[in-house]
């Protein structure tokens, strides 16, 4: 049996649509997976991957006290520029024609003070400028399921975490 077990983003997207699929790969993962381990419990298992959901294997694991969990996010800590707003209305501004270097040339500028305060896990390979960026190109929701490690709720038809819950009885509520 092995002494190690490494799983890498072994949920995607289509993978947590349905509670089914959620449960399938739950069972496969503590049924199969868990069980390949040696019977003493000393294999080692490594799960890593983007929370996708809040009902899929990857948050379940981190929930479990059982799992030592870590979870990284890019940006440590944002920004309170409000340079940024500039930077944005000087990228997102179809009239201009060189939008995309001028919004360059606007954070080289003020590159100090646009950055100030801001903390990154690992900034040689991924600056906070990038991130910017990418949440122009791809949305909110995009960055912070990916680089953030964060399920927000325009993923969901609704926001589980902000639910409240209620009991019908014969005198109503």
């Amino acid at each position: 049996r092995p002494s190690l077990i490494v799983l890498g983003d072994i949920e995607r997207r289509e993978s947590v649509r349905s509670p089914d699929q959620r449960q399938r790969v739950r069972d496969w993962c503590y049924s199969d997976v868990f069980q390949a381990g040696k019977p003493d419990g000393s294999t080692i298992f490594v799960v890593n991957g983007t929370f996708l959901h809040p009902d899929a294997l990857l948050k379940h694991l981190s929930d479990n006290p059982s799992f030592q969990t870590s979870v990284y996010r890019a940006v440590l800590r944002w920004s309170d520029s409000p340079l940024w707003d500039d930077w944005l209305r000087i990228a997102t501004d179809m009239m201009r024609m060189d939008r995309n270097a001028d919004a360059d040339r606007f954070f080289s500028e003020h590159h100090d003070d646009m950055l100030a305060g801001t903390e990154m896990l690992w900034p040689e390979g991924i600056s906070y400028e990038r991130i910017q960026k990418e949440m122009l190109r791809s949305g909110k929701t995009y960055v912070l399921r990916e680089y953030q490690n964060e399920l927000y709720a325009e993923d969901f038809v609704f926001d589980m975490e902000r639910a409240i819950y209620f009991d019908f009885d014969k005198e109503g509520i």
